[in-house]
């Protein structure tokens, strides 16, 4: 305090000295007392900063992490369904009686095999009349034709035979096509999922008797908002999972939809998967489509440790030389409690993840 006053005194002094046209003593008195308490107030501070710089500054125990880099990634969740590209119900191409099932769900067919048959005596008896009847044509035209070549007969005769011959020919062959028919054939190679009729039922057209599925063709579909497109590529990262408790697939968007839905604004996206017994057609999966990936690796943080200085802008505390300072920083996207960091940081630092509220900068920390 005396220090402070006697270098206080000189300039009092010399301000008195200045006033030569003041003689009011009061006037001077009251300006002696506001200095006085000018004097007080410099005093406190100066006695603070005094206190201040004799007592040692603590050392915090924080916890720490290296600076690392990694891709940054962000995800779009979305509910998706499996379907098979070749699910076909067959179904009798004529009216009829099933007579013959030759398959049962579960069971594996290829393509052509006959599943099941409708009642084919009427065909088959017209089918054999024709070629009784074929044969004497058939004969006929034989001879008609060796006649011909021997230059015996008339080419009227041996054209009527040829006629006659080939007329039938169609006939038989029209004949067995409605014999073929009455079998319910399949069109794909795969399994049988159901078999919806039964000996004795009437089929018909249209109505669908046996249902078979390629599992080896499986695709999933997936529906996004339009807000998305532009964002999803072809050949994109994909998650998927089937269910609780099932292993994670990583695979890649097989097709991205170029247009998107007038009513409910959003687009397709198929991912193929591969024959596999956890996926099975219409079965509803979680996809977790890639919306974003760092060109490179890049520094990324916990959202919550970055912080906000009205001066300096972003910022993150860290340990520099044992020191804590405040790194500049350049947020970019965040994504999973996650936020990418977009400009280079010393790899000398060590980012505190333990914030605390004693927090100064030059404060001593230690790495928990």
């Amino acid at each position: 305090m005396n220090k402070g006053l006697y270098i206080f005194i000189p300039f009092l002094f010399l301000w008195l000295s200045c006033q030569k046209n003041t003689n009011d003593k009061d006037a001077l008195l009251a300006r002696r007392e506001e200095l006085l308490r000018e004097l007080q107030v410099v005093e406190e501070k100066l006695n603070k900063v005094i206190q201040k710089d004799s007592i040692p500054l603590m050392t915090l125990t924080l916890a720490t992490v290296p600076i690392e880099k990694k891709i940054f990634q962000t995800w779009i969740p979305v509910q998706g369904r499996v379907e098979s590209e070749e699910n076909v119900s067959v179904s009798s191409e004529i009216p009829g009686m099933i007579t013959a099932i030759h398959v049962a769900p579960g069971q594996s067919v290829t393509k052509g095999q006959v599943l099941a048959e409708t009642d084919n005596r009427a065909l088959l008896q017209q089918l054999q009349d024709l070629k009784t009847n074929a044969e004497l044509v058939n004969q006929l035209y034989q001879k008609q034709k060796a006649l011909w070549e021997d230059k015996i007969g008339t080419e009227v005769q041996f054209l009527q035979a040829k006629t006659q011959k080939e007329s039938m020919d169609k006939k038989i062959a029209a004949l067995e096509e409605q014999v073929r028919m009455t079998k319910i054939i399949s069109p794909i190679n795969g399994v049988v999922d159901a078999v919806d009729v039964k000996v004795g039922q009437m089929v018909s057209p249209g109505i669908p008797a046996i249902r078979v599925i390629n599992l080896n063709k499986l695709k999933i579909k997936a529906e996004l908002a339009e807000s998305y497109a532009g964002k999803i590529k072809d050949g994109a990262p994909v998650i998927i999972k089937s269910g609780p408790g099932s292993d994670s697939v990583v695979t890649k968007v097989g097709y991205v939809q170029k247009t998107i839905h007038p009513v409910s604004r959003s687009f397709m996206v198929e991912i193929p998967v591969r024959s596999d017994k956890k996926y099975f057609p219409n079965q509803t999966v979680t996809l977790k489509i890639n919306e974003y990936s760092s060109e490179s690796p890049v520094i990324q943080v916990p959202s919550e440790l970055i912080l906000k200085d009205e001066k300096k802008g972003h910022y993150l505390w860290c340990v520099s030389d044992g020191r804590a300072v405040k790194a500049p920083v350049q947020p970019g996207l965040s994504y999973g409690g996650l936020t990418e960091i977009k400009n280079e940081l010393p790899p000398h630092l060590h980012i505190i993840t333990e914030l605390s509220d004693k927090l100064e900068e030059n404060l001593p920390v230690k790495a928990r």
